[in-house]
């Protein structure tokens, strides 16, 4: 792998060039961008947020030759068929049930409207009023057929998602073409135009296409309305035409990048284009061809020779022959001036340059619209909106503060006059769709149920308030509380965290690598990368991490790792510089360890921390595969660690990163974003790729889609809420989506989640194994195991008379049943619960019903309590001080730190065991204990009196609870 993602130096903007090249030159990019901001200081609007955004959805997806294949995701969605239609049969394949989770309203904090998604471009429909479309850079294209603004979409199973323009046929609405990709943003995959002959229902792919040497962006769609069969592309590449309905395409221009197209009003022999060279002086030039698009000539004498930016075209219904061209300087992404020809584009002169109506990147996005009854109402946006009624001479701007009548969201994208009211404009916005009908004294937000926020990252609540939070493009910070959706602060939120004290502390990143926490106030920096002396670059999407246990502690990862202890007030470098080639993208602390183990990534290498915080190495990893996007670490094994990369590739490794295995079988070959383990009954891993999410148990050898009722879409996160066992995913484009874990599909009804669920960890001393680190099952595979307790639970499948042997359901690691005790803080001999497990022979507990750990049904989150543990013949531990509980609780009884009240624990190695002996159950180890332990021992199997119902005393009733149909004679037995 040569290139590095997010290299050291600040960056900067000159980089549209070889961004636009079809293919798009990814190390070109960067160089150029770095040599022009190379030594200047960070300036807003222009062009630095935009190439970072670019570059970090292209530098995800670079294969190991450093390219980016625009065509991954049609393929990985053959693969996905392929797959699915191989194992329908297949039993036991996972199910989801994927469910759209939100937004489902305009988020808003009070007065202030927050925003949907961004949007590309409107559409409306030949005949029908009421029906107009809108496109969005990965969420597909939407449609609403009613004045009640009620929007669906029909694209969610395309393998691509971004749009870029709209053609409807004018005699035949059914015939519809569609530019895929995102034209302004670039950060999406392209399959050229798309054909639907039903409306929209299903779509195809035409002769214009990427697998085909196609361009890999296509920005403008044109139909002549008097012969719909005849189509212009204008791409990244040059401009094409067809003439057969889409189903061939030549190329009818010179090599370049062209943004704009349109029809002269009247006469379809004249078409007028905008674009610039991707060779040669690269200045944008105004185009004309007046024989139906088959030829190209540079026109527009009066022009300036070096505009060296992003020309858009207005035409007037009223005069034909006056068009207006509004340009503006790529370099600094401002106003360079409006432009008016009389003549039908041969001649131009200038109407004004200032104010700036642009006000910054207005190579990214602009916009134009001529009132379609007066030819001197005109509107220009950028990232606002300004409008002229004298031709252009003088300019108003129209957007108000948040909150106010004349609100619009900033950066707008297109500008359309509906063709069936003269006196609506719509607005594609950065933050959804806007109406007027006052000529832009007032807009109305008409994206309520427009459902395409773009998510970069998310954090659950783990409770059942539902609560959540999530970082997006473009529009901050959206919060769901009870129902309401909130928006906060106005930037791009990458990544978020919840305390799992209170959701009234909440930590974010945004795309600058800056820290924000709530306070009593409102949201408050905390950390910046110039701040504490540090000049460390961040990674667009910074990572942000809470300590798995200690909810004051977190963490960021620039070039090295930032630790706060006070929840922001102060930081340290936890870590050292560890990556001098780039920025962190992914960190992951041990949940069982994490002030021992962590681990870390920069994409190209892999960083740990087996020691401590003071001594971290580079883990050596196949870097010429692809680029490492995730990191996820065991819950109770901190050595086990999983990575996913840009190739689709997921890599495991069992003893902390010293060997890798690749387990990707079952895994289309694009980008893996985000990977996850979660334990349980069927403990596995999840990964969510740019094309669907995919689940692997760990006893498994491959991974099975588990993409049921989920859209194509990017997806950025994956989080488990542990309370509810659901599935959350964040996606690229189609908000929030939701489903039940694997583990819980068949069971949810049965055995609802209703308390707080923990974990524990405790070795038997007489059934440990020491060469094997693992207890014994001898129980299990006796037959032995009494399954029949006083405190009233068998387990999963087992209804009180089958041979074990039958039960196949069963796992086969069982050591035995343990009793869990809840005691009062003060005073431990209050009993608070009690719950029976299965322990298995790694020292986890399985509930009855199967799941990971037990599920306290009187107990809350943040209360404590002692914990104790009680066996047969074990002496009781008890925790040494009351733990706070919590559905992340891990509580491992073999380590030191959890040191228990006494002596009952025996040290093993660097093992602390439960203290074997206590046979008779009195609770004390004494010469009866060995007395009876000799006058047993000639019992079969060597298996001893115990006390199975855990009432201190071995009579007839441990017996009869041993087993219902045992043959065994006298007192029930256990294996010391």
């Amino acid at each position: 792998m040569l290139f590095v993602c997010c290299p050291n130096l600040i960056l900067g903007q000159a980089w549209l060039l070889p961004v636009h090249q079809s293919p798009p030159d990814f190390k070109q990019a960067q160089n150029t961008f770095n040599a022009y901001w190379d030594n200047q200081a960070y300036q807003k609007h222009k062009g630095y947020k935009q190439f970072k955004r670019w570059e970090h959805f292209m530098c995800h997806r670079m294969d190991k030759h450093n390219q980016f294949k625009p065509t991954a995701a049609w393929q990985a969605i053959q693969h996905l068929h392929k797959q699915q239609t191989e194992i329908t049969a297949k039993s036991g394949l996972p199910l989801a049930n994927w469910t759209f989770g939100g937004p489902f309203s305009i988020p808003n904090a009070g007065t202030q409207a927050g925003g949907m998604g961004r949007a590309n471009f409107i559409t409306f429909h030949p005949n029908d009023p009421d029906q107009i479309y809108i496109g969005t850079p990965s969420g597909g294209l939407w449609y609403t057929t009613t004045e009640n603004l009620d929007w669906q979409t029909d694209t969610d199973l395309l393998p691509v998602l971004g749009s870029s323009d709209l053609l409807i046929h004018p005699n035949n609405p059914d015939i519809m073409y569609l530019a895929t990709g995102d034209g302004d943003g670039g950060h999406t995959y392209c399959n050229g135009v798309l054909k639907s002959v039903d409306g929209g229902q299903n779509w195809a792919i035409t002769g214009l296409s990427p697998e085909n040497g196609g361009p890999n962006y296509i920005n403008k769609l044109a139909m002549n309305p008097e012969n719909p069969n005849t189509l212009l592309a204008a791409s990244g590449l040059a401009i094409y035409r067809s003439l057969n309905a889409g189903e061939n395409w030549q190329q009818v221009s010179g090599t370049g990048w062209f943004k704009d197209m349109q029809y002269k009003i009247g006469d379809t022999s004249v078409i007028y284009a905008t674009g610039y060279k991707l060779t040669g002086d690269y200045f944008a030039k105004f185009y004309r061809s007046t024989d139906g698009g088959r030829t190209w000539i540079q026109r527009g004498t009066g022009l300036p020779e070096n505009i060296m930016g992003r020309l858009a075209i207005g035409l007037s219904p009223e005069d034909p022959n006056r068009i207006y061209l509004v340009a503006t300087d790529f370099y600094t992404g401002t106003f360079h001036g409006f432009y008016r020809s009389d003549d039908g584009g041969s001649n131009f002169y200038l109407v004004s340059n200032t104010p700036d109506i642009i006000t910054g990147q207005g190579y990214y996005n602009l916009a134009i619209a001529v009132a379609p009854n007066d030819p001197d109402e005109i509107y220009v946006a950028g990232i606002s909106l300004f409008k002229s009624i004298d031709g252009g001479l003088n300019w108003t701007e129209q957007i108000g503060p948040r909150g106010n009548s004349n609100y619009m969201h900033v950066d707008i994208h297109e500008l359309a006059f509906d063709p069936h009211n003269s006196n609506a404009l719509y607005a594609a916005t950065d933050g959804g769709v806007f109406k007027t009908i006052d000529g832009g004294n007032t807009w109305e937000d008409q994206s309520a149920s427009l459902y395409i926020t773009q998510y970069y990252d998310l954090a659950i609540a783990q409770d059942s308030s539902g609560f959540l939070i999530g970082g997006t493009q473009d529009n901050g910070l959206i919060i769901q509380n009870e129902g309401d959706w909130g928006n906060f602060l106005a930037m791009d939120v990458t990544n978020a965290a919840i305390s799992r004290e209170s959701h009234d502390s909440l930590f974010v990143v945004n795309q600058d690598g800056e820290v924000w926490k709530t306070t009593p106030y409102g949201f408050l920096r905390v950390l910046s990368n110039l701040d504490n002396g540090v000049w460390e670059q961040p990674a667009w999407r910074a990572p942000l991490v809470l300590h798995p246990q200690i909810d004051t502690t977190i963490y960021v990862g620039y070039q090295s790792i930032w630790r706060s202890q006070d929840r922001g007030k102060t930081w340290d470098n936890y870590s050292g510089l560890l990556s001098s080639e780039g920025p962190l993208l992914d960190m992951a602390f041990a949940p069982s360890d994490p002030d021992l183990v962590a681990y870390a990534t920069n994409g190209l290498y892999m960083y740990y921390s087996h020691e401590g915080t003071n001594n971290w190495q580079q883990i050596e990893i196949d870097a010429s595969q692809g680029y490492y996007n995730s990191i996820a670490v065991h819950d109770a094994n901190p050595m086990q660690v999983w990575v996913c990369n840009s190739e689709g590739q997921v890599l495991e490794s069992t003893d902390g990163g010293q060997s890798w295995i690749d387990i990707s079988e079952g895994l289309p070959n694009i980008a893996a974003n985000k990977i996850i383990y979660h334990s349980g009954i069927q403990a596995g891993l999840y990964v969510g790729m740019d094309v669907g999410i995919f689940y692997r148990d760990l006893a498994s050898t491959e991974w099975l889609p588990f993409t049921q009722d989920l859209p194509n879409v990017i997806i950025n996160d994956l989080v488990v809420n542990k309370k509810t066992n659901q599935l959350f995913a964040a996606t690229f484009g189609r908000g929030i989506w939701q489903t039940p874990l694997v583990e819980t599909q068949d069971s949810m009804a049965t055995h609802p989640e209703d308390g707080l669920r923990i974990q524990l960890k405790v070795i038997l001393e007489g059934a440990y194994l020491v060469n094997e680190d693992a207890m014994r099952t001898t129980l299990y595979e006796n037959n032995l195991l009494p399954f029949q307790q006083t405190y009233t639970v068998a387990p999963y499948y087992y209804e009180g008379t089958e041979d074990i042997s039958t039960l196949n359901n069963l796992a086969e690691n069982i050591v035995d049943w343990i009793l869990i005790e809840l005691r009062d803080p003060i005073d431990p001999n209050i009993l608070l619960e009690q719950q029976a497990a299965l322990l298995l022979s790694d020292g986890t507990l399985m509930d009855a019903n199967g799941q990971a750990g037990i599920l306290l049904e009187n107990l809350e989150v943040n209360e404590s309590a002692h914990i104790v543990v009680r066996h047969r013949n074990h002496l009781d531990i008890i925790s040494a001080d009351p733990i706070v509980l919590d559905n992340d609780l891990f509580l491992d009884f073999s380590t030191d730190s959890n040191t228990t009240f006494g002596n009952s624990q025996k040290q093993i190695n660097d093992i602390y065991t439960m203290y074997a002996g206590d046979i008779n159950g009195d609770g004390v180890i004494t010469v009866r204990d060995f007395n009876t332990y000799l006058s047993q021992a000639s019992q079969i199997n060597q298996y001893l009196e115990a006390d199975c119902n855990l009432d201190r005393a071995v009579t007839v009733t441990d017996m009869n609870l041993y087993r219902p149909n045992t043959s065994k004679i006298g007192v029930a037995y256990i294996r010391l």
